[in-house]
């Protein structure tokens, strides 16, 4: 029935549960996972730290190989997974990925690493399950 999921992940713990299922499903379903984490940007930031955002960005770019190299720990069997780094807002990016790449199923923590997004849902999460155009599920 899946055969291609997107995993987007934050390093979190919700989101190291998430992986678990997107593992677990793909596993059974002989499909194919797009772990892919974001690196997030804002204008304003970038703004006000001028040159020193390309510094910001790698280290931010390290952050999102070590998570995605975490992920590919957990896999016990043959899932072909493929690593995704995308710059912008996170949300956006989950749902251009899922357009973009003939994307089944979406496998998506509900809630993300700051406490802020805890107060929301997860503001991720919900944007992706109202505005996604394939299946979602919704790991707590």
């Amino acid at each position: 029935m899946y055969k291609k999921i997107l995993l987007p992940i934050d390093g979190s713990e919700i989101a190291k549960k998430a992986a678990k299922e997107a593992l677990f499903v793909a596993d059974s379903m002989g499909a194919e996972i797009i772990v892919m984490t974001t690196v997030e940007t804002n204008p304003f930031i970038e703004a006000s730290v001028g040159e020193a955002i390309s510094e910001i960005e790698d280290l931010m770019k390290k952050e999102a190989d070590r998570i995605i190299d975490e992920i590919y720990a957990m896999d016990t069997g043959n899932v072909k997974m493929t690593p995704k780094i995308a710059k912008g807002n996170p949300a956006q990016e989950i749902l251009d990925t899922s357009d973009k790449g003939e994307i089944d199923l979406i496998v998506i923590g509900s809630t993300g690493k700051s406490s802020f997004d805890k107060l929301i849902l997860g503001s991720v999460a919900d944007n992706v399950t109202t505005k996604a155009k394939c299946s979602v599920l919704v790991v707590h």
